[in-house]
């Protein structure tokens, strides 16, 4: 018996490749391609909708008309490279930079609503969106906004609580602890002095109007066909 499968050879591909983006400009003019970075998987997905139209007559009902009225395409990856710029496509928003000075804030600048257990971002204006470091050598809390009691830091070594005291400070991400068993009582305002320490942030901007056109290349590097 002749068998097909001697008279012919299999191209079997065994996929690898690179996935590269480009953002498309006004008139959809192409702005260059950027490689996206690790990508792990991706599925393509083709879904089709059909009108059909079934008779009435007879005692077994019978297809008279079989359209496809829609058709909808649509391509999903999974990238490893969480930059800015790939944030930036998930939120629908603009990567950026933003410089931080190390600008003193007073403590008469304003007061803090706080509750024992709770964590306050410093720094977060519409200037700083996020905050940033601040170093406990140079934060102080206080009750009044011209001085008033000084609360007590909480004692850290290597980022551990080895005494606790009425508030700690996450000096890396710039954010004020308030702690159960000090004195800052629940509802208590209190007033912030600290230094932020200079440096520049990348950001991510989203937005609730924007639409981003692109377009998806996939440059194969087959491990194997």
């Amino acid at each position: 018996m002749s068998k097909a499968r001697n008279r012919h050879t299999n191209n079997t591909v065994i996929g690898a490749g690179e996935c590269f983006i480009g953002i498309l400009g006004p008139e959809e003019s192409s702005e260059g391609e950027r490689y996206l970075g690790d990508t792990p998987s991706g599925v393509l997905r083709i879904e089709t909708e059909e009108t059909t139209v079934i008779a009435g007559d007879g005692p077994v009902p019978r297809t008279l008309a079989r359209v496809v009225s829609d058709i909808r395409r649509s391509f999903e990856v999974s990238l490893q490279d969480i930059s800015p710029d790939n944030l930036a496509l998930f939120v629908l928003g603009e990567a950026g930079e933003h410089t931080v000075a190390a600008a003193t804030v007073t403590q008469a600048e304003g007061k803090l609503t706080v509750k024992k257990g709770h964590w306050y971002q410093l720094g977060g204006s519409v200037d700083r969106l996020a905050g940033g470091e601040v170093k406990v050598t140079s934060c102080s809390v206080h009750s009044a906004p011209t001085g008033g009691t000084e609360y007590t830091a909480s004692t850290l070594n290597e980022g551990r609580v080895t005494a606790v005291g009425d508030y700690t400070l996450d000096e890396d991400a710039g954010r004020l602890y308030i702690e159960p068993s000090g004195n800052i009582a629940d509802g208590a305002k209190i007033c912030v002095a600290y230094t932020p320490v200079a440096q520049t942030l990348k950001t991510v901007v989203a937005s609730a109007r924007k639409q981003i056109k692109a377009a998806f290349r996939y440059v194969e590097d087959a491990a194997q066909g």
